[in-house]
Order: structure tokens, then C-alpha cells, then sequence
């Protein structure tokens, strides 16, 4: 089987052939693709914002109709910054380096003046340091934000830090989705813990709002951006036919009260 996009030239990797085998796969079609490419090819950077009060004023101020966000996080140096730029226009900045913690603001990119894709730090295990606080203030009670994409390295898998950051996604309500990244750095039984780390998370009975796809990615050889750039748009709010899936706090809130069940004050 041939690759396909801007991968065109590599023959399939085996971590690709096997994402047909993960629980509820993301699979756009091709008019969906060019689209969300589209999209992507008008990206303009707006702005790196330290605090909430930086953020662009469509965003924090009443009156203007805010735009969707999705939200781009995860540890230092697991390929947030490398992700980004492979999605956006190859005359957009975008600050990426070898070194950890490379990213100091909240990086904020107009997609096809339709939605904002936002770079944030990586985050800490101290809570006080300043890519927590600044994540902090992009994700706590903010309705914008549609989605955050959790970016997981093949190679590290998930650790306590990243569980820590779940919880606190979910005490803030906000939906996320796995990203698995530098899935051609890995090795298979890398990858096989790490999906099976991922399945267990998003399966769990505690975490309500996250999304059940899992998407695999390599910004090095392009493989899988072409399919995140469609998910961002849909999660943004356009491609309503494409099926995705509903979180379970959503399932639940949705499902009717019965007689039987008891409210709680």
C-alpha cells in the first residue's frame, strides 16, 4: 500500500498500517483532508500571550463572538512545536528547537480566520512553574476551548506527570484527545505500551471528558498530519458529517432522567 500526501514518497511505516486496529478510528475522507489543508494553508500568527489578559481580543472580551480553540500541550520537547509546524503554512512562524522547554507563551494561530490552534509550554511536575501557569490560564473556564489535543512521545509513554495533567483537565471539564508523536522514533513494543496506556486512560470510568480516538503522528516524515489537521477542524465545530466520538460526560448528560434514578442536592 502506497503512502499518500505529503508522505508520498515513503513507503507506509508498519505503526501506520496498524492504526486500522485502534478502538474507533478517525478516517476523513479526501475531500475533508483538502479542506482542513485549506484551512490550514491561510494560517496567520497572532500573537504569544504570557497571561490571559495578552490573549487576542476576540478571546477575552464580552461582546465579540469568541472563535473555537484547540489546544496544543504535553511534556517538554514531545513535538508540540514540531506538530504545529507541520500543519501550517510553511511561511507561518513557529518557534521550534531541540532544547526543552523552547516554548515560553501561549502561541496563538488563526486557521483560515475560523478557528485558533494554540502551542501552549510544556508542562511541570512543579505546578508553579510558568508553563503550568500559563496552561492554566488558557484551559480553566474557557468555552472556547473545544479540544486539546494531549500529545504522548512513543519512546516515554505516559508517566504520573501526564496523569496529573488529565485530572486536571477533567476537574476543568475541558475535552482532549491522544495525539501519539515520533511514532518513526519508536519501537514497536514501544508503541504497543504506549497504545495500550492510552486505551486504558481514555476507558477509564474517572475520565469523563476525554475523547475516545487516538491519533498517531510523526511531524518528521508528515505521516498523520494531514488527519490531524481534519480532526482540528471538526472538533472546531465544521465537518459535521464526519462521525466523531462523544466523551462520556457528554453521553451522560445527554441520556434522560428516570424515575428511578435519585438527584442528589
Amino acid at each position: 500500500m502506497a503512502a499518500t500526501g505529503p508522505y508520498a514518497q515513503y513507503a507506509v511505516p508498519w505503526w501506520w498500517a496498524l492504526r486500522y486496529s485502534l478502538p474507533l478510528h478517525f478516517a476523513p475522507t479526501k475531500p475533508h483532508l483538502n479542506k482542513a489543508k485549506a484551512f490550514f494553508d491561510k494560517t496567520s500568527y497572532t500573537v504569544g500571550a504570557p497571561r490571559r489578559i495578552y490573549f487576542p481580543r476576540s478571546q477575552r472580551e464580552d461582546g465579540v463572538k469568541p472563535l473555537p480553540e484547540i489546544v496544543v500541550m504535553g511534556r517538554p520537547n514531545v513535538g508540540k512545536s514540531s506538530i504545529v509546524k507541520s500543519m501550517v503554512s510553511e511561511e507561518t512562524k513557529v518557534i521550534i528547537g531541540k532544547r526543552r522547554g523552547t516554548t515560553k507563551l501561549a502561541h496563538f494561530y488563526l486557521i483560515g480566520s475560523r478557528f485558533f490552534l494554540i502551542d501552549v509550554p510544556g508542562y511541570e511536575r512543579d505546578d508553579d512553574c510558568m508553563g503550568n501557569s500559563i496552561l492554566r490560564e488558557v484551559i480553566q473556564r474557557r468555552p472556547t476551548v473545544k479540544c486539546v489535543l494531549f500529545l504522548v512521545d512513543i519512546r516515554a509513554g505516559v508517566n504520573d506527570v501526564d496523569q496529573k495533567r488529565i485530572r486536571h483537565l477533567e476537574k476543568y471539564h475541558v475535552p482532549y484527545t491522544f495525539v501519539m508523536t515520533r511514532c518513526d522514533d519508536g519501537r514497536e513494543w514501544q508503541f504497543r505500551r504506549t497504545v495500550d496506556q492510552l486505551k486504558e486512560l481514555s476507558n477509564s470510568s474517572w475520565n469523563f471528558r476525554a475523547y475516545k480516538e487516538i491519533l498517531l503522528t510523526s511531524a518528521n516524515l508528515g505521516v498523520g498530519v494531514e488527519e490531524l489537521r481534519a480532526y482540528c477542524a471538526a472538533r472546531a465545530g465544521y465537518f459535521p458529517t464526519i462521525p466523531l466520538q462523544t466523551a462520556t460526560e457528554d453521553l451522560l448528560s445527554a441520556m434522560p432522567l428516570r424515575s428511578t434514578d435519585t438527584c442528589i442536592p
